[in-house]
């Protein structure tokens, strides 16, 4: 099986430990760290999604236009964009960067923070269940060859229909990330890749096979992404001199404040209880020769 190297790319230079001191958008470091990406040779970056920043979107759009091979993976939530017309904008931006376009489905685990965009849904379940019909016609977008009607719960489309399809056949690739059971049934139908968090070898075998099974009833087989959490981008730098020691190569402010109050602040427990158990580091140089792992 293959594997593949997804980064992530931040709209400024903050994280779990870093406190951010520029603005909430810093074009010219984004475009630093895609570059590096990109000459370190990852595959795919990912561009998260908060119901405060900048729109994941957009920013993807800016990353493929300045890089010429990296991959992106556009966060989305179900619930805010029409699922017709988020269809209609991956399809586009397929056809303008073929096969580079790929999205990470979030339902979402934080009621409150979802609030600040208008969702109604409290009930994580029921907001699984408007994921599905979301990607259900998501997914009618882009492979129905002639207008189609949809009835469910959430979503109602009468005489929908793309004309611009993605240049990816039978769609643009997509992953969906979650621990539920409700999560693992809407991945097991609708994602390519199953997307995990940071989770010990048990439980990563615990979820996979969960997924796997579900899958199987859709006669559907399902890849998994395994992420570190925390800072994950390449962190650009130039080697002048002797190379320094692990200790003393970390940037000014780095860890300027506690990495768990941090995590508390922007991330739900699950999420957290992940992110301290792989403490993982990963550093490239600008120079191109790929992502090095602390030993």
């Amino acid at each position: 099986m293959s594997v593949e190297f997804i980064g992530f790319i931040t709209n400024n230079n903050a994280s779990e430990t870093i406190v951010r001191s520029g603005p909430v958008l810093d074009p010219p470091y984004l475009e630093t760290v895609a570059k590096a990406h990109e000459l370190a040779g990852f595959d795919r970056a990912l561009l998260a999604f908060h119901s405060t920043t900048p729109d994941a979107l957009q920013v993807a759009q800016h990353v493929l236009g300045i890089t010429r091979t990296l991959k992106v993976m556009i966060a989305q939530r179900p619930g805010f964009t029409a699922p017709t017309l988020l269809a209609r904008q991956l399809a586009t931006l397929d056809q303008f960067y073929p096969d580079r376009v790929s999205l990470h489905v979030i339902t979402g685990g934080n009621a409150t923070e979802l609030r600040q965009d208008g969702n109604t849904l409290d009930d994580k379940d029921e907001r699984y269940a408007r994921t599905s019909e979301f990607l259900d016609i998501v997914r009618l977008e882009w492979t129905s060859e002639k207008p189609f009607d949809y009835r469910g719960k959430y979503y109602q489309v009468e005489r929908g229909f793309s004309q611009v399809k993605p240049h990816q056949k039978g769609g643009i690739y997509t992953f969906v990330g979650g621990g539920s059971d409700a999560a693992v049934e809407v991945a097991s139908k609708h994602a390519d890749t199953f997307a995990l968090w940071g989770e010990s070898y048990a439980q990563v075998r615990d979820v996979t096979a969960r997924v796997r099974a579900a899958a199987a009833k859709h006669g559907r087989r399902r890849r998994a992404s395994a992420s570190r959490c925390g800072r994950s981008s390449p962190t650009p730098r130039r080697r002048r001199g002797p190379r320094r020691s692990r200790s003393s190569s970390a940037p000014p402010n780095y860890r300027t404040r506690p990495a768990t109050a941090s995590l508390r602040t922007v991330m739900p427990p699950r999420a957290r209880s992940g992110c301290l158990r792989l403490p993982i580091k990963a550093r490239v140089s600008t120079s191109g020769f790929g992502p090095r792992l602390p030993s």
